[in-house]
């Protein structure tokens, strides 16, 4: 199996819940405070998002963040359940976010 990269997951799943909501590119770029080359950029797989944007994509789009990790094919290949994908994804930002909270506290003292 290969392997696909997360970044081109995000994007792809990005952008195909930014069509579901009926929205251009330079609509949701507007809604998130970023540049249509920004969000291009983001949906071909090229960048990532920071958590800050990563948390207005999910608010923009009312879904849940491990929507946008979930790569269809890993999943059936797998055997994975939607509830066990979501545990992941939500585990990893979950560790994430509070590293990057430990990091601006340590910062800020």
């Amino acid at each position: 199996m290969k392997k696909e990269n997360i970044k081109v997951i995000f994007g792809r799943n990005l952008k195909k819940y930014r069509a579901k909501m009926e929205l251009s590119q330079a609509a949701l770029s507007e809604k998130l405070n970023i540049s249509n080359k920004h969000l291009s950029k983001i949906e071909v797989g090229h960048q990532f998002p920071s958590s800050v944007l990563l948390q207005k994509i999910v608010d923009t789009l009312q879904i849940s963040p491990s929507s946008l990790f979930q790569s269809e094919e890993y999943i059936i290949e797998n055997n994975i359940s939607l509830k066990q994908v979501y545990e992941i994804i939500d585990d990893g930002i979950e560790k994430y976010l509070k590293d990057v909270k430990s990091k601006l506290f340590e910062e800020i003292k």
